[in-house]
């Protein structure tokens, strides 16, 4: 998910990340997993503050 830079610090992301937990628990989805580069600080920090934990992963990518 992306808030328009025009649009930040003004709670949408939290709004529309609160809407998007409640619909899974809804659905009974198990887990949500996502991926935020290290240098989006805010949006990590919203991340955690959600109840989100990081996870040790491998991402890969192939510029071609």
């Amino acid at each position: 998910m992306v808030v328009s830079s025009k649009c930040r610090g003004r709670g949408y992301e939290k709004e529309l990340m609160t809407a998007m937990i409640e619909a899974a628990q809804g659905l009974g989805v198990h887990h949500i997993q996502l991926t935020s580069h290290s240098g989006r600080v805010a949006a990590n920090g919203l991340y955690r503050a959600l109840g989100f934990m990081m996870v040790e992963t491998n991402c890969y990518r192939m510029v071609l």
